[in-house]
């Protein structure tokens, strides 16, 4: 293992494509974010069941880091870490960043947000479409990086499946 190969993956993203799919749904995401006072953001329940919007970019930032760490860990390390299930590694990842406060939350989910934003830019595109000889996984990091950022059947558009959520709480908060 340590070799690396390259696929055809021309109906894939490549690395600036894959910064303008991130970035578009993160600008939507962001300016629903920014509507709700500190004290409405912190509230269990507000978005996602008992999730609040704290909770919520928790999360959010909780898949983007994931998605570095594949970056990092390429291709020394080919393999996403062993998760439990993803609901309870969901559930453990909220409960882990519910102690922080809702300022800390945004400024780390900015932060590891930028950080993405640069990894993802930098990698040139033979690595991007590069995949590991003998690895169980036939991914290409791209993939395999689309795929933590993934919502059903959109690389790349994990913030999109909860902006139904977050649209709701926020007409909630103009119609109290």
């Amino acid at each position: 293992m340590g070799e690396r190969s390259s696929r055809d993956v021309s109906d894939f993203p490549a690395p600036g494509e894959a910064v303008g799919l991130i970035q578009k749904h993160a600008q939507e995401f962001e300016d629903l974010v920014q509507q709700f006072p500190e004290n409405v953001a912190t509230q269990r329940g507000v978005v996602g069941g008992d999730w609040s919007v704290s909770d919520l970019v928790g999360h959010i930032e909780t898949w983007e880091e994931a998605a570095l760490r594949t970056i990092e860990r390429w291709p020394k390390d080919p393999g996403n870490p062993q998760w439990q299930a993803i609901d309870e590694f969901n559930a453990q990842n909220v409960e882990a960043k519910r102690a922080r406060s809702w300022q800390e939350n945004w400024s780390s989910y900015q932060d590891t947000h930028k950080r993405l934003i640069d990894a993802v830019a930098s990698i040139p595109e033979g690595e991007w479409n590069s995949v590991m000889e003998g690895a169980e996984d036939p991914r290409t990091l791209g993939q395999r990086v689309g795929g933590n950022l993934a919502a059903p059947k959109m690389p790349f558009g994990h913030v999109t499946a909860h902006l139904d959520d977050l649209r709701a709480a926020v007409a909630g908060l103009r119609d109290s």
